[in-house]
């Protein structure tokens, strides 16, 4: 099933979480394994187009130590064009 556009005005949300997997050599399933997530929720989560619930990626941002907002962000985020 495909996702729909996210409705007019709002932007869409992206994230970095596979980049940042490849960067520190981690697989999915580790990065379950020391969050403690399902393998399914990571899987989910890394889709560059995935809406995280807020446990989930706080979780993820702290294996990953990488800020909250380094890893998911708005794309009509104008801060955001800049730090990338």
């Amino acid at each position: 099933m495909r996702k729909s556009a996210p409705p007019r005005g709002m932007a869409q949300l992206r994230n970095r979480v596979q980049e940042l997997l490849d960067e520190r050599q981690l697989s999915r399933t580790e990065l379950a394994e020391l969050t403690g997530l399902p393998t399914r929720t990571i899987r989910r989560l890394s889709r560059p187009d995935s809406d995280p619930l807020l446990e989930p990626a706080l979780r993820i941002s702290r294996i990953l130590q990488t800020p909250l907002d380094d890893l998911f962000w708005l794309e009509d985020d104008p801060a955001v064009a800049r730090r990338r």
